[in-house]
């Protein structure tokens, strides 16, 4: 066991006892709503099942807040690979020296991934929103409301059995963070993602006819987040279902970032508008501020530490 897996496995003992929380979330700019999630860029991972719901083949979106904590960083925000590299994913990446981008892709039937990069680069510690989307026709990706890049492409996508996963890839893990991630089975028109976009401010996504999955990562606790889209696909922190060193940490912005009147995003229907027909607002009530983790004093480090010693020379008794 290294240094970075006792690290771990202390934070886990903190999140247990109450004391603190080990890793202290990255969360010195306001999230876009709410709460969110936090990735530590080694391991930390949400995996929300295999259902049809992320079987996307001719028409689709994929929508999203991130913030990466480095670039750069190649880190897969969402994705749905097998062990062969083949699916589909939007990613954060930055090869060679290159500066960090954002990429959409998708791997075809036979034997090539396809991919479109934004033109512009990403800066540590900001928060952007996402959207990649596939008509059938061409591939694009959205950044902060507009059209960053597209590329023609006509086929169809890999699919696999493997479950869609939130934050990390084996080889790719995310040092950052994710909020209010949606699933189309539609490619959304660029009136839609403004509306998503908010001028900054965000928007929760409304469940609707084409709505495959809806994570709008707000419960603040526990180790599951909800599929408000209605379809079932809870995501499921780690990979024990309890406290472990795998889990993301909840990360809860202390005052909203959006103080104006927000309008609700138009639910999908059957004949997709260009222009959203509903015109109702929503004027957000008092949001609960959770309660402040409290600081690790030296004591507690000391019984930390004493509980991480503990645990190592268990684990050293049942090897022999």
């Amino acid at each position: 066991m290294n240094h970075s897996q006792i690290f771990k496995w202390i934070r886990v003992l903190a999140l247990m006892f109450g004391i603190g929380a080990g890793r202290s979330p990255s969360a010195t700019l306001a999230l876009p709503m709410g709460c969110g999630l936090d990735f530590d860029g080694a391991d930390d991972v949400v995996t929300c099942g295999n259902s049809s719901s992320f079987t996307l083949t001719t028409s689709w979106s994929i929508s999203l807040w991130a913030r990466m904590d480095t670039t750069p960083d190649n880190s897969f925000f969402v994705w749905k690979v097998n062990t062969y590299g083949m699916g589909y994913g939007l990613t954060g990446f930055g090869v060679g020296g290159l500066s960090a981008r954002f990429a959409f892709s998708v791997y075809d039937q036979g034997t090539s991934w396809h991919t479109v990069s934004s033109q512009a680069s990403a800066v540590a510690g900001q928060w952007y929103h996402l959207v990649g989307t596939f008509d059938g026709a061409a591939l694009s990706i959205y950044v902060n409301g507009q059209l960053s890049a597209s590329t023609g492409y006509s086929g169809l996508v890999f699919v696999n059995s493997n479950q869609f996963t939130i934050g990390t890839n084996v080889n790719h893990p995310l040092d950052g963070a994710l909020d209010e991630i949606g699933i189309w089975d539609t490619s959304l028109t660029l009136p839609e993602i403004q509306a998503l976009y908010n001028n900054g401010f965000g928007q929760e996504i409304e469940p609707g006819l084409h709505t495959r999955a809806i994570y709008h990562l707000n419960e603040g606790v526990g180790q599951t987040t909800a599929d408000a889209s209605g379809n079932n696909n809870t995501g499921t922190f780690g990979n024990s279902g309890g406290i472990d060193i795998y889990d993301p940490i909840w990360s809860c912005a202390s005052t909203p970032t959006a103080t104006a009147t927000r309008t609700a995003t138009p639910a999908l229907t059957s004949t997709p508008t260009a222009t959203p027909t509903r015109t109702a607002t929503l004027t957000p009530g008092p949001t609960s501020t959770p309660a402040p983790i409290p600081a690790l004093d030296s004591s507690s480090v000391l019984f930390l530490a004493l509980a991480a010693g503990g645990v190592l020379l268990l684990m050293t008794k049942r090897r022999r």
